[in-house]
C-alpha cells in the first residue's frame, strides 16, 4: 500500500479514491491536528504524485465528509481528523475467518468486525478456508492460497489489509490479528490474566487438587495460558495436574474421565478450562455420574453465555468490544503505514453468578 510519502503507482494515480486515502494518510503521518492548514493544491499534486483533477475530487470528498473545510484567504483547514460519517468505502477489508463450525465464537466475532468495519468507513469481504487446504490439525501456519479468493485479491488490489483469526502470514498488506492469533500486530485474549485469576478463584472456593486442560505445546499457537499454568504448577506442585489437548467436546469428556479416575488420595475437585465449549462437554459428564462437587473455571462469550451442569466460574470475554479494538488498531495502521506493529489485550474479566455483565481492561505492548 502506498504511503503519503511515495507515489502513487501508474494504475491508481487517476483513482480518486486512492487520492483520498493518501490524504488521511499525509494528515496521520505528519501528525497535524485538528486547525492545521494544508500546503496549496499545486503543492500536493507534486508531494502526493497524483493528477490535479484526481486530488480535486478527493478534496470534494474530504471536505464533504466533514475532514477539510475551505475558508476564505485562509486556505483549507483541517476540520476533523477521520470522516465521522463517511459517505463511501474508505479501504476493503478481507475478514479471514478459521471454519465457523469450529467454534460459536467465531461467527459471532466475525458479526461484530463486519460491524465495526462499517462503522468507520471500511468495506470488507470474508474469506473462508478453501476445501482443499490442509486441515488446521496439520498445518500451524496459513497462506493466501489457503482460503478461496484471497490470493486472487490481494494480487489484484482489491483488497488493502487483513483481519483474521487465523495465524496468516504475508508481507503484501498488513495482516491484523483478532483474537489468540500468535503474531506481532492485532489484538489478543490476555489468556495469562485469565489463567493466573482462575486458579485464585478456584483456590479460594476450597479446590485442592485441580486439573487444568491445557493446548498441545506445537499447536501453532499463542500459549499465555499454558505459560501461566505451568509457572503455577511449579508453585502447587502435585496438586495441579495438566492434561494436553485440542479444544472440543471430546476433549472436554476426556478431561471428565480423568477426573472421574483420578484415585481418592487425589481427587480432583477443580477444574480449569480455556474455552466453554470443552468445559460444558466437561460439566455435562461430570453431573451425569453424580460428580457435581467438582467446580469449574471457564472462559464465556459475553453476547451468547452458555449454561453449565456443575458449579463454574465464569470469565466474560467482551467479544463486541475485540472486534472493536481490533478495527481501531487496523485503522491505525491504515491511517499511518510507517507505525510499528503493535499488541494489544483483551483480558475476560470474573462474572459473578448475578451479575448481567463484566468490567473489562486492556492494557497495551509495543
Amino acid at each position: 500500500m502506498p504511503s503519503a510519502n511515495r507515489p502513487l503507482p501508474p494504475r491508481e494515480k487517476h483513482s480518486s479514491l486512492a487520492a483520498y486515502q493518501l490524504m488521511l494518510q499525509y494528515i496521520h503521518e505528519r501528525e497535524l491536528s485538528i486547525g492545521d492548514r494544508l500546503p496549496t493544491h499545486a503543492d500536493l499534486v507534486q508531494e502526493l504524485g497524483v493528477c490535479h483533477c484526481t486530488l480535486a475530487t478527493a478534496m470534494k470528498w474530504l471536505v464533504s465528509d466533514g475532514v477539510l473545510t475551505r475558508r476564505q484567504k485562509a486556505g483549507t483547514i483541517i476540520a476533523e481528523l477521520y470522516p465521522r460519517f463517511p459517505k463511501r468505502s474508505i479501504w476493503q477489508v478481507g475478514i479471514v475467518v478459521p471454519p465457523l463450525t469450529s467454534s460459536y465464537f467465531f461467527p459471532v466475532l466475525t458479526h461484530f468486525q463486519h460491524r465495526h468495519l462499517g462503522l468507520n468507513g471500511l468495506a470488507d469481504r470474508t474469506y473462508m478456508l478453501s476445501v482443499n487446504a490442509q486441515p488446521s490439525s496439520e498445518v500451524h501456519v496459513r497462506r493466501l492460497a489457503d482460503f478461496s479468493g484471497l490470493e486472487e485479491d490481494v494480487e489484484a488490489g482489491m483488497l488493502n489489509a487483513i483481519l483474521t483469526s487465523t495465524r496468516l502470514v504475508t508481507d503484501k498488506i498488513p495482516v491484523c490479528g483478532s483474537a489468540s492469533c500468535a503474531s506481532s500486530f492485532g489484538v489478543e485474549i490476555d489468556q495469562r490474566s485469565f489463567a493466573k485469576q482462575a486458579l485464585i478463584e478456584l483456590r479460594n472456593r476450597g479446590c485442592r487438587h485441580i486439573l487444568a486442560g491445557v493446548r498441545p505445546a506445537d499447536d501453532g499457537f499463542s500459549h499465555l495460558f499454558e505459560e501461566a499454568v505451568e509457572e503455577a504448577q511449579k508453585e502447587m506442585g502435585r496438586t495441579l495436574v495438566r492434561a494436553s489437548g485440542m479444544p472440543g467436546m471430546d476433549y472436554g469428556y476426556r478431561l471428565a474421565r480423568q477426573v472421574l479416575d483420578a484415585p481418592a488420595s487425589r481427587k480432583i475437585d477443580g477444574v480449569l478450562i480455556r474455552d466453554d465449549i470443552t468445559a460444558q462437554a466437561c460439566a455435562s459428564l461430570l453431573a451425569r455420574e453424580g460428580r457435581s462437587d467438582v467446580t469449574i473455571a471457564t472462559q464465556t462469550n459475553l453476547q451468547i453465555p452458555m449454561p453449565f451442569a456443575v458449579p463454574t466460574i465464569l470469565f466474560a470475554l467482551d467479544v463486541d468490544e475485540l472486534a472493536k479494538m481490533s478495527v481501531a488498531l487496523l485503522l491505525k495502521k491504515l491511517l499511518r503505514p510507517s507505525l510499528k506493529p503493535e499488541m494489544m489485550f483483551l483480558a475476560p474479566r470474573l462474572q459473578s453468578p448475578t451479575a448481567n455483565s463484566a468490567e473489562f481492561y486492556t492494557h497495551t505492548s509495543t
